[in-house]
């Protein structure tokens, strides 16, 4: 079991979470969004599917997936929260106000008439902005 990563078991469902990354020149945790869920850690799982018809789990899980392949490494932050909404917006607004590019302020998109491969290249350009 050496290989295996260890996480605290989930007391409950209510979170408020920041995924983060690093370039392999800057060993410094940057914000790349902030999130809230009702599921805890197994919003996540929805992330790494990355289905195109939720714009969210799409935007999130191939960003994470090109920060990665740029050599980037990606983790997860999260606290246990009572009011999850409301410490989610102060989150967003605390890196706002530093001046932070989220991922959260990058427009959607209809899935239903929106371009998976344009959407992906939208997608490349903002992780370029990130890592360049």
């Amino acid at each position: 079991m050496e290989n295996y990563k260890e996480i605290p078991f989930p007391e409950e469902g209510n979170i408020v979470y920041v995924i983060l990354y690093r370039t392999p020149t800057n060993p410094d945790s940057t914000p790349l969004y902030v999130g809230e869920s009702t599921r805890n850690i197994g919003r996540f799982g929805d992330y790494i599917k990355a289905n195109f018809r939720a714009q969210t789990d799409f935007k999130v899980g191939r960003v994470v997936r090109l920060l990665r392949n740029a050599g980037c490494e990606v983790i997860v932050r999260y606290a246990t929260s009572q009011h999850r909404k409301v410490d989610e917006r102060a989150l967003i607004a605390k890196y706002r106000a530093k001046g932070i590019h989220l991922l959260n302020d990058l427009p959607g998109y209809n899935y239903k008439s929106g371009n998976e491969g344009d959407e992906e290249r939208r997608l490349l350009d903002f992780v370029k902005l990130l890592i360049n």
